[in-house]
């Protein structure tokens, strides 16, 4: 039994020797280093070189670090990524300096909330300083949009350094060591970048700015707000908003509220854009579960509840994509083709940071998607104005045809109405006026002397009666046009206007007949009367010119008078009477154009052309 105990004794002695002797070994490759000598250009330390330990916890201080140095584990990527949830990661890396150069640490990204540096000194104690966006822009140590941090290491000596992240999101870091020329040579390629960038932001959101004070649509006002919100999250991401906008404001560096801002201006540009109340009012009603989450959001972050709050940022950020392609797809398949460019401009946005959050090798993927979008976007708004535009187009072109076959209906009721009327006069008022004056010219023959004379009188009253019928017949109706044809009719008119007025006429009209259908010739006819009237009403002239010409695809009218011309010197009346309202659109059936203008000494010229469609 003795000799059992002093085996099991003695074998938990070897272990525990063995558990030293790793022990000590592995604190002596703890933790890894890099050697920095002067035929070196640039340094990285990332992945294994250097160790890493998570703190789930958030609460683990630089002394309890130190008791657990055994729990680094060395990094397996240049860029570690600790996915989506809260956390602390801790990472710690020695740097010999064998060179005589000073060297810098950069460490990107520059949005991460809490960066706690810690640099042994040469009496073994850490100096601390707080360099994340939680803190003052004054805090950092170089005064650049990006995080670069003196490592103040002696030529031939080497420090230990620890590092504490944290993040309410996305975690993830690179860390670079190098001189600080080439730090900046490097930052200035994507400084370039980065300004063709905003430029090309700014340029579409003053565009569209300048379009909706013009238009005043709100569509434009809401994706100027968009875009702005973008660009800042991207301005937050780089560096460049801590440094230029709020350097002594660290609450606005925040992608909780940059982004809940941005799902409540994405949701207020979809519904403007993509006419939601019209296309789609039972599917609007869903973006309430973008815009409540969105100011719960915003009010945890105001509230410093930012985990919390950047959670149902996440659920926001769903919902809102969500309900972005349901409308889209929706409102594209009741015909409004502007939402496939509108659906193409935000999927790519969507493409972007879903390889911004994944991939940890795309650090541009959300702002290239961002700019695609913005593009895209741009260019939908262009195309939904464009659409509406020929959408009026044709509104009108429709309206002008349906008012024009009103029109043309109206004309020939009134002249089928003319026609009934003049039938009806000739044939029942004419015939009974006839009749009539036939018996009383019999009695007049059968009378004694006295009473012829009153029957006279009778007669002369009838026969000018049944002139007055005959000539308010021949008015509703010209039957000139049906006996004599268009052209000798319109001659016809003119000797007949001639004669009743006592006003020369000069007539020159070309033989015009069988060049229109029978509705078009009586409007034709139509227009040449008006336009006498007109003349006899309202000229007050000595003489007057009427010229009908026939080209080779068109009809020249012209009525010329010499009278007291038109009100204003060269102006047309702006409100023509009933007569100047007919021929116009009578005009308009045939397609013919009206020119009125200023005679020369004195007087009023129309000038009508008709197309002819042989």
């Amino acid at each position: 039994m003795p000799t059992h105990s002093r085996l099991f004794r003695f074998r938990l002695l070897l272990i525990l020797l063995l558990s030293g002797i790793g022990g000590l070994a592995r604190s002596q490759d703890f933790p890894p280093r890099l050697i920095l000598h002067d035929g070196l250009g640039e340094g990285t330390v990332t992945g294994l070189k250097a160790a890493f330990l998570k703190d789930e916890t958030a609460r683990l201080t630089l002394a309890n670090i130190r008791k657990r140095d055994a729990r680094f584990q060395p990094g397996q990527s240049t860029m570690p990524s600790n996915g989506l949830k809260p956390m602390a990661v801790w990472c710690a890396f020695r740097i010999q300096n064998d060179s005589q150069r000073e060297w810098y640490l950069e460490i990107d990204p520059h949005y991460i909330p809490e960066i706690d540096f810690y640099e042994q000194q040469l009496d073994g104690s850490f100096t601390h300083q707080q360099l994340g966006t939680r803190h003052p822009y004054r805090n950092r140590p170089l005064q650049t949009n990006r995080l670069m941090v003196p490592l103040n290491i002696p030529a031939g000596a080497s420090r230990l350094y620890y590092i504490r992240f944290w993040s309410d999101n996305t975690l993830r870091f690179q860390l670079n060591v190098a001189t600080l020329p080439t730090l900046y040579a490097y930052n200035q390629r994507l400084d370039l970048f980065n300004g063709l960038y905003f430029g090309l932001l700014l340029s579409l959101m003053l565009y569209n700015g300048f379009v909706f004070v013009t238009l005043r649509d709100r569509a434009y006002l809401y994706y100027v707000l968009s875009i702005a919100l973008v660009g800042l999250n991207i301005g937050h991401q780089r560096g460049y908003a801590f440094q230029l906008l709020w350097p002594d404001r660290p609450f606005w560096n925040s992608a909780n509220l940059l982004a809940a801002g941005g799902c409540l201006c994405a949701v207020l540009f979809t519904n403007a854009f993509l006419n939601t109340a019209s296309y789609g009012p039972r599917l609007r009603r869903l973006d309430l579960f973008v815009v409540l989450p969105a100011f719960l959001t915003l009010i945890l972050t105001v509230l410093g509840e930012h985990s919390i709050g950047f959670r149902v940022q996440l659920f926001t950020s769903m919902m809102l994509i969500a309900y972005v392609f349901i409308i889209g797809i929706a409102v594209y398949r009741k015909g409004f083709k502007p939402a496939r460019f509108y659906l193409l401009g935000f999927g790519s946005l969507v493409v972007g940071v879903f390889f911004f959050i994944l991939n940890d090798s795309t650090g541009s993927a959300m702002q290239v998607g961002s700019v695609i979008e913005a593009i895209t976007l741009s260019y939908a708004l262009v195309n939904k104005l464009n659409t509406y535009k020929l959408e009026k187009e044709q509104l009108q072109i429709q309206a002008l045809e349906q008012a024009s076959s009103f029109s043309q209906q109206l004309i020939q009721t009134q002249e089928h109405e003319r026609k009934r009327i003049a039938a009806e006069l000739h044939d029942s008022v004419g015939q009974s006026l006839g009749l009539v004056k036939n018996r009383l010219l019999l009695l007049q023959h059968k009378t004694g002397d006295i009473l012829p004379a009153k029957l006279e009188e009778v007669t002369q009253t009838v026969a000018q009666t049944i002139q007055e019928v005959r000539t308010i017949s021949y008015g509703l109706r010209p039957v000139q046009l049906d006996l004599l044809g268009l052209t000798e009719a319109i001659k016809s008119l003119i000797n007949e206007t001639a004669e009743a007025s006592q006003l020369p006429f000069y007539e020159e009209v070309d033989t015009i007949d069988r060049l229109f259908s029978t509705e078009s010739e009586i409007n034709l006819y139509r227009i040449v009367q008006e336009g006498l009237n007109n003349l006899i009403k309202h000229a007050r002239a000595t003489q007057a010119i009427v010229q009908i010409k026939r080209q080779e695809n068109s009809l020249t009218l012209w009525i010329e008078d010499d009278g007291i011309g038109l009100m204003s010197s060269e102006a047309v009346p702006t409100s023509p009477g009933l007569g100047l309202r007919g021929i116009r659109e009578r005009l308009h059936l045939l397609k013919g154009t009206l020119e009125i203008r200023k005679a020369h000494p004195h007087g009023t010229i129309l000038s009508m052309t008709i197309p002819i469609q042989l």
